[in-house]
C-alpha cells in the first residue's frame, strides 16, 4: 500500500514538471547545466595546471639550453686556459717594458742604478713632477717626469743615453741641454726624462753588493763593513754600538725627495753650516711636524730602507710620524769619494 502511495505521488510530480516544461525544454536545462559544470571544472582545475606545464616545460626548455651550454664550455674549458694562460704571460712580458711602481724613491734608486753609479755625471738636484696617468696609452699606465742638472765630460752623457737606450723598460729622453764649458772640456746642462710604470708587487732591493770593500770610492773599510753588517741585519741599538766606528772625510750622497720635490747631491745633514771635512760620527735630528723615519732616511742617505733601522735605533714604536720637536740620532753611513 506505501509503495503504490509513493509511486502515485512520483507520477504527480512527473506530471506536474511535464506541465511546466515540455521534454526538449528539460533537456536544453540539462545540457546548460552540464556545461556550466564543464567550465567549472576547466577554469579551476584544467587551465591552471596547463598554465603550469607550459611553464615547467618553457622552463625544462631554458635549463636544457644552459646545460647544453655548460657543456659546451666544459668542453671548451682546457683550450680557454690554454687561452688564458697564453694571455696572462703575454700580459706579463708586456708589463716588463713598463718599471713596477711611481714611486720618487724608486726612481731615485733607478736613476743612481742608471746614471750615478754607471757613469762620471755629477748631479747637483733633480726635480720630480707630479706622476700623471698615459692617457694617450691606457689607464692604469703611468708617466713621471723627471729633470736633473748635471756636469759631466762628453762621453759620460754619451755613456748615460746608451745605458738609457739599453733599459729594458720604457724610459724617453724628452729634453736634453748641453753647455760646454770654459775649461776641462767639461758639459753641463739638463736632462729631462720620462719613466713609463705599471704599478704592480715587485720584489725590489737595493743592491748590497753594489760596492765591493775594495773599491777605490771606499774610504774608511770600517765603516763600510759596519753599515753592510747593519744592512743585513737590522735588529738593535747593542748591534750599532758594537759596529761603530770612527768617521771620515769627504763624502757624496743623495738625498731623498723634499717638499718642492726636488733631491740635492752632496749633503749629509740638514744644517747649512756643516762640510764633509767637519761632520761627527752621527747627526741629532729635530723631527719636524710629520716627518717619518722613511722621510728622514732618504734625507740622510739617499734611500727609503734605512727607516726601519733609525726607528729601532731610536727605541721608537711602531708609529711611523715623529713627535714634533723630538731629536733623533742619526748615524754615518757609507762615505764615497766625489765620482
Amino acid at each position: 500500500m506505501k509503495s503504490l502511495k509513493n509511486l502515485k505521488e512520483m507520477n504527480f510530480r512527473n506530471n506536474k514538471w511535464q506541465e511546466k516544461f515540455n521534454l526538449r525544454e528539460i533537456i536544453l536545462i540539462g545540457s546548460l547545466l552540464l556545461i556550466a559544470l564543464l567550465y567549472i571544472y576547466l577554469e579551476l582545475l584544467i587551465f591552471p595546471l596547463s598554465a603550469e606545464i607550459n611553464d615547467k616545460q618553457s622552463e625544462s626548455t631554458m635549463l636544457t639550453e644552459e646545460l647544453d651550454q655548460m657543456r659546451m664550455t666544459a668542453n671548451q674549458l682546457p683550450q680557454l686556459e690554454e687561452n688564458y694562460d697564453g694571455l696572462k704571460n703575454e700580459l706579463e712580458e708586456q708589463e716588463e717594458s713598463f718599471y713596477p711602481s711611481n714611486k720618487q724613491e724608486f726612481f731615485i734608486n733607478t736613476l743612481e742604478d742608471i746614471a750615478f753609479n754607471e757613469t762620471n755625471l755629477s748631479v747637483p738636484s733633480i726635480n720630480f713632477s707630479e706622476t700623471s696617468i698615459a692617457e694617450e696609452y691606457s689607464e692604469g699606465l703611468y708617466r713621471t717626469e723627471i729633470t736633473f742638472d748635471y756636469v759631466s765630460d762628453y762621453d759620460s752623457i754619451k755613456d748615460l743615453i746608451s745605458l738609457l737606450e739599453k733599459k729594458e723598460e720604457k724610459v724617453k729622453i724628452t729634453s736634453l741641454i748641453m753647455t760646454e764649458e770654459s775649461v776641462d772640456q767639461q758639459y753641463s746642462g739638463t736632462i729631462a726624462l720620462e719613466f713609463y710604470s705599471v704599478p704592480r708587487e715587485f720584489d725590489y732591493e737595493w743592491p748590497v753588493e753594489i760596492l765591493e770593500p775594495d773599491d777605490e770610492r771606499v774610504i774608511n773599510q770600517n765603516i763600510f763593513h759596519r753599515d753592510r753588517e747593519l744592512w743585513a741585519h737590522i735588529n738593535s741599538e747593542e748591534q750599532l754600538e758594537d759596529n761603530t766606528s770612527q768617521p771620515t772625510s769627504s763624502s757624496q750622497d743623495f738625498t731623498g725627495t723634499e717638499d718642492n720635490n726636488t733631491t740635492n747631491a752632496g749633503k749629509i745633514s740638514p744644517s747649512s753650516n756643516q762640510t764633509s771635512s767637519d761632520h761627527s760620527e752621527s747627526v741629532v735630528h729635530v723631527a719636524e711636524e710629520g716627518e717619518t723615519f722613511e722621510d728622514l732616511s732618504l734625507l740622510y742617505y739617499g734611500k727609503p730602507d734605512y727607516g726601519i733601522f733609525l726607528r729601532e735605533l731610536n727605541a721608537y714604536d711602531e708609529n711611523e710620524i715623529l713627535d714634533e720637536g723630538s731629536e733623533i740620532d742619526i748615524p754615518s753611513v757609507i762615505y764615497l769619494r766625489d765620482k
